[in-house]
């Protein structure tokens, strides 16, 4: 697990009827899921259109996008104001072995006959993987965007607070 903020217990506790999600992060959540939408449609408008996959072999291909962008989409969690690339979420192990594990029992459940079968998937092909791979990095890529866009009107909003004081 990875550490706190250092001196959150000396903050003073939130108010009872303040919720813990308040509107700015439900419409991020809102955005992101959004935003894995397009990504797991638009796998399936290539598999079918520009690959020329059957229905079956297509659906495989907007499920594996689904499976890896919802993988890639932890590191949309981030703090607000950490890093990109180095932060609570990139640095903690554990993360990364889950990330691991569950790619593996992915691919696993592809490649075993009789599990494939049981959920219907078929063999991607290497464009199918290629298509997987391009919208998972697209839910990263863009929810990425999203969050340092957010940090920074967040930012821009704090300034014109303390301005005003």
């Amino acid at each position: 697990v990875s550490p706190g903020r250092a001196n959150v217990l000396k903050e003073p506790p939130r108010a009872s009827d303040t919720p813990v999600l308040r509107r700015r992060e439900w419409t991020t959540i809102a955005l992101l899921g959004a935003l894995m939408t397009v990504s797991v449609l638009a796998s399936l408008f290539v598999a079918m259109n520009s690959l020329g996959y059957p229905i079956e072999k297509a659906i495989t291909v907007s499920f594996l996008t689904l499976v890896f962008s919802q993988l890639a989409n932890v590191f949309n969690m981030r703090g607000k104001r950490s890093g990109v690339f180095r932060n609570e979420v990139t640095s903690n192990r554990y993360v990364w072995l889950a990330i691991a594990f569950c790619a593996a029992i992915t691919v696993f459940a592809l490649e075993v006959p009789a599990i494939a079968s049981a959920m219907s998937l078929s063999d991607p092909g290497t464009a199918g993987w290629l298509t997987v791979a391009v919208g998972s990095v697209f839910t990263l890529l863009a929810g990425q965007v999203l969050l340092t866009v957010r940090a920074r009107f967040e930012r821009d909003e704090e300034e014109t607070d303390d301005e005003q004081i």
